[in-house]
């Protein structure tokens, strides 16, 4: 199956998959910046009917969180040139060339435990970062890396 097809017949789907990763990744930005718990965001949808479950953002968060889903949600969709509002789920790319850049790039790798790094280690890092697509500005940059070069090289 194509793309295409895949993002037609599946449109709403992918939408509600990217809204539900958006909500995550804003509620996550919320209790970093805070450094509070996810409750700490929240209120009872009613406080007067204890029946109900249902919960939403305080007043006082709920903007931000809007403004956090709201950059999430773009760029997520950018990402996989997704555009609901298309009849094929396609984003138009108005683009009219793709540039190619070259650039040495050094990694520092330090392992959080304190355990040694070996040469199997850096490998599996780095095809974690074999390829990367990034929303910059009005940019999509995919990134590539086409070999490892050993730090006694240099």
């Amino acid at each position: 199956m194509d793309l295409h097809k895949y993002y037609q017949e599946n449109k709403d789907n992918i939408n509600s998959s990217i809204m539900e990763i958006a909500s995550d990744l804003a509620t996550a930005r919320l209790i970093m910046k805070y450094n509070q718990s996810f409750e700490a965001f929240q209120q009872p949808q009613d406080p007067n009917n204890p029946d109900n479950n249902c919960t939403c953002f305080k007043e006082e968060y709920q903007d931000e969180f809007n403004q956090l889903y709201d950059k999430e949600y773009d760029r997520i969709a950018k990402l996989m040139k997704f555009d609901y509002n298309t009849e094929d789920g396609q984003m138009e790319s108005k683009a009219t060339e793709v540039k190619t850049a070259y650039a040495t790039v050094r990694y520092d790798i330090e392992n959080i435990n304190g355990e040694p790094i070996s040469d199997e280690d850096i490998d599996d890092v780095l095809d974690e970062l074999w390829n990367d697509t990034k929303i910059v500005g009005d940019y999509i940059v995919v990134t590539q890396i086409c070999q490892r070069n050993d730090e006694n090289v240099f």
